[in-house]
């Protein structure tokens, strides 16, 4: 293969969320890992070498976007895994003590740090 098509290799790889980094169209481990884990994953022979029907196979299932603004997709398995996962719920905000049913003292409009303050201690 040449070092364009290892460069769309690498960069079909990235827009899957299989890798990080440049696209240099040099072939390294994390490349090779790259592509054994994509292989795994659709079912095919798990080599980790590039090859034409690697290169077809990412066309096919890589989105279609700019290369300069590809932002790095999380691995399939993290998909299916965070899908999987019951979605946690926020913790329930406290609720506000009650205010006094004293009548406050001083102006009715009471607010904070004036003379006079309202009940709402």
């Amino acid at each position: 293969m040449s070092a364009s098509e290892n460069r769309e290799i690498e960069i079909l790889l990235a827009r899957l969320g299989y890798m990080r980094g440049g696209a240099d169209g040099v072939i390294t481990t994390s490349t090779r890992q790259a592509i054994r884990t994509y292989q795994r994953d659709i079912g095919a022979p798990v080599t980790g070498f590039v090859s034409t029907p690697l290169l077809q196979s990412l066309r096919s299932n890589a989105p279609q976007q700019a290369a300069s603004t590809t932002p790095y997709a999380q691995p399939k398995k993290a998909e299916t895994a965070a899908k999987a996962a019951p979605k946690q719920r926020p913790a329930p905000a406290q609720k506000p003590s009650a205010p006094s049913t004293a009548e406050p003292s001083g102006d009715a409009g009471g607010g904070a740090g004036g003379s006079g303050g309202g009940a709402w201690n």
